[in-house]
């Protein structure tokens, strides 16, 4: 047991060190694009900032549409509408949430039968 917990703490810090590695040569990858054209300062304010902004305007917009979905579904259900549309696939989906909740361990088969099931029948276009 002694053993699986140091392994995999040694690849749980490896996949750390890779993954802040690879963030690294990427800064390092944006402020040499940067420096000739306008020095080593404003270069590396320039990196600084995609860095900090590109991510933080994504996060942005991500909780913009998740609002968006929200008062949508709040308003459906106040009007006595159902957010879910009825289709074959939502009442899979509603089926395998249940299982799920009871036996995770069938709803992974179950989840393949389906999706093989959805491939199979649906309209070639």
């Amino acid at each position: 047991m002694r053993y699986k917990i140091a392994a995999a703490l040694l690849l749980f810090l490896a996949s750390v060190v890779l993954v802040l590695a690879g963030a690294g040569f990427a800064c390092y990858a944006l402020y040499a694009a940067f420096v000739p054209l306008v020095g080593s300062a404003i270069a590396a304010a320039i990196t600084a900032a995609i860095l900090l902004f590109v991510p933080l305007l994504g996060l942005v917009l991500l909780s913009f549409c998740a609002r968006r979905a929200r008062s949508r579904i709040r308003e459906q259900s106040a009007t006595g509408q159902s957010p879910f549309t009825p289709s074959p696939d939502n009442v899979a989906l509603g089926f395998l949430a249940g299982v799920a909740r009871d036996k995770p361990i069938t709803a992974v088969p179950l989840a393949g039968v389906f999706g093989a099931a959805a491939a199979l029948f649906r309209d070639k276009k």
